[in-house]
Formats: structure tokens, sequence, C-alpha cells
């Protein structure tokens, strides 16, 4: 399978947290703080996640770096920019990729963009060790051009991926509009899975993209994202408006608060595809109940909580063994769900759910030590020292397939 990891951008960080090794391939740090249808390389799905020998491959980067990483370019509204023209929704000065003029699934062309980010010595040359793993971040906090620079920043991913040796691929919602678009996975009166208007085109057009670009190993790509992005991200993995489907892009989600939405007094989510392939990290704040760490209606349908997004995840796999219940950062709950049916061939868990003891609704509401004004309203929070970006990275690169 292929597998690379992109981020949805939702808020901006500028704190640099120390950092510690996740086992790839040179010194591999992390920061510390505490399928449906199967597609070609030349598709951009996934890739068998063995290696040659037949042992198993984690989902750390591959990548090297000429000498050692440091910080590289933030990504602005003018800087570290891809759209698919240059003119109209924000983008000017952008490098223009045509293939972002992205049918939403209605016939309407809409002109889109994402952000990046490369740490500086990074190789992306196609080369053995030149083809990084790549996070893509769905944003949330704002939508258009300016919308990666935020998320980039509050998100505290930068000092993660020059540690580890990823990209960082900050999609944004389309210029002028306040949310991603997720029909498939919503609900209102009934879980109609309607196909458009919707994100997915966009997101598989931008992956496809970067991926040519900046030469990201396919077999590492990962899919983020927070609140509405965050059922973005699930509705990635769920979709079937796109042929392959969208769960043939991404190794990996990781999910802040957005808990899965079902009919009015029901406990189970919807997912059309039936698709099984994706490894999935969902995090959630106790203390937030936007998040909600409770099952809440919210006028004709239900939002499900901790609780029942992860009982009704592990239901729809199937074969999950009893979750594995450990704390991390001394009081947050973390329950691994292991021997759950899936195409990935997974030998670590397929699934975990993490419910972080004082956290919020996402990157600046969980972390310990946040980005501060004016990305986070306050610089820290009673998390015990809990880091968003350094714990997914951390469950990430531990994915293992066979």
């Amino acid at each position: 399978m292929k597998y690379a990891l992109l981020f949805v951008c939702v808020c901006a960080c500028g704190s640099s947290p120390a950092v510690v090794t996740d086992g790839g391939t040179d010194d591999g740090a992390i920061v510390d703080a505490a399928s449906g249808s199967d597609s070609s390389a030349s598709d951009g799905g996934l890739v068998d996640g063995a290696d040659a020998s037949g042992s198993p491959q984690t989902g750390a980067s591959q990548a090297s770096c000429s000498g050692t990483c440091s910080p590289g370019t933030v990504p602005t509204n003018t800087v570290n920019v891809v759209c698919g023209a240059n003119g109209s929704s924000g983008c000017s000065g952008a490098i223009v990729a045509p293939s972002l003029m992205v049918d939403n699934g209605t016939g309407t062309i809409e002109n889109r963009s994402y952000g990046f980010y490369i740490p500086s010595g990074l190789k992306h040359d196609g080369s053995a060790d030149g083809m990084p793993a790549a996070v893509f971040d769905y944003s949330r906090t704002g939508c258009g051009t300016g919308a990666a620079n935020g998320e980039y920043m509050s998100s505290q991913i930068g000092p993660v991926a020059d540690a580890n040796r990823f990209i960082v691929i900050e999609l944004e919602c389309l210029s002028g509009t306040t949310n991603p678009l997720h029909p498939e996975t919503d609900c209102g009166t009934t879980c109609s899975a309607a196909k458009s208007p919707s994100d997915n085109p966009y997101i598989r057009a931008a992956v496809l993209d970067a991926t040519t670009r900046f030469s990201i190993d396919p077999a590492r790509r990962y899919l983020v994202g927070g609140s509405s992005a965050a059922n973005m991200a699930r509705d990635a993995i769920c979709s079937t408006s796109t042929t392959p489907h969208n769960s043939s892009l991404f190794r990996g989600i990781m999910t802040m608060g957005g808990g899965a939405q079902a009919l009015t007094a029901s406990k189970s989510g919807v997912c059309p595809s039936g698709d099984k392939s994706s490894f999935w990290l969902m995090l959630m704040g106790k203390a937030s109940p936007a998040d909600p760490y409770l099952t809440m209606t919210v006028g004709n349908h239900s939002v499900l909580g901790f609780d029942d997004t992860r009982g009704w995840w592990a239901s729809y796999l199937g074969s999950c063994q009893a979750p594995n219940h450990t704390t991390t950062n001394g009081t947050s709950d973390v329950y691994d769900y292991s021997g759950c049916t899936n195409t990935a061939n997974a030998s670590s868990p397929f699934f975990e759910a993490v419910a972080v003891t004082n956290g919020g609704h996402m990157w600046c509401g969980l972390d310990a030590v946040t980005a501060g004004a004016p990305y986070c309203t306050s610089a820290t929070n009673n998390t015990n020292g809990f880091s968003t970006a350094q714990y997914m990275w951390k469950y990430f690169a531990s994915t293992t397939v066979q």
C-alpha cells in the first residue's frame, strides 16, 4: 500500500518543542514533550507496505537530510503556495498547477490551493533516500491561501517535521467558504451519502500534484484534520466519489474532535465505501463540549462522543480485540485496537483513540504548550505535557504492515 502524510489546516503555531527519535532512517527524531479500489503508483495510490525482503515496514519517513535538517520556509498566502491559477480565489504569485482547477462534483470548476513546508536540507529528489513521508493537514480555522500559515503555526508541526524528515502539505478549504465539504458522512434526517459538492476531488488533485512535485513516498501519506476537518479526514477514507477511492491515498489519518455524525438517537456512524485500509488515530479533549467528548444532539442529527465514536468504528471494522487501555502523559486515556479486519496487513494497532485530560477541541486546546498569541488564546493548557503534533507522528511512524 502507498501512504504519505497530509495535514488539514486549522490553526497557527510558533513555539518549537524538543525532539526524540522515531526509529526511521538516520536519527528519525520526534519532538518530545512528553480500500476501496487499489490503484497503481502512477495514480498515486497506495503501494505494498512491506519491503522487498518481505520484512515488516513502519510508517516512519525513509528520506534523509543533507547534513541535519533545519527549519524551512513557512507557507504564507504568497510564499510556498500552489494554486490552479493566479488572479482569483486569493491566488497571486503562486506556483501554478492546472490540475488544481477542480470540479467539486457538480460541474463547477474551482481554483483550489495548498501550502507546503519542507525542512531545509531534506532530500526530495525521488532517489532511494529522497522520497519523504508527508502529512496533509486540512484547514479549519480559515479558508483560502492565508489558511496554510495559521494552520502551520498553531499546529507546531514544523520542529516535528524537521526532526523526522517529512513534508507538511497544508490543504485549504475554498476561498470565500467556511468549512470543508464532506457530504458522504454527514447526517440530517437521513444519512444520504450524497457525493457532491465535495472536497474529495480537490483532496485527490492536491495529493497527486504534491506527490509528483515533491517526490513524496506514496506508501507514507497521512491526512489530518480537526473539528469539521476531522469529519473531512474521515469522509476521505469513507468516500466513493473518486475512482480509485481516496482511502487508497492515505496510510493513515488523525482526527481532533469532530465525532462521527449519526441519526438522532443512533450510535452508528456511516462509511459508504466500506474501505478498511487506513490506520486511524482519534484524539478528543475531555474538557471540550464542542468536540464533543460526550454524544450530543445537533439539530436533526447526533454527533457521537468519544466512547460512541470509538465503539462504532471498532464495530465497523469488525473482529477487533478488546481495546488495550493505557495512559499517556499521566492521566490521558489511550485505547488501542488490534486484530481488526483491514486490508492494510496491519501488525500494529489499526485504530487508537486518545482522550486528553483537560484537553480542548484541537491543536491549541490539546497542547500543553501552545503557539500563543495570535494563534492560540493562551500560552499553556493543563494537559500535562501533551503535544498533538508529537503524539501524532509517534503513532504514524509506528504503524506497521507486513
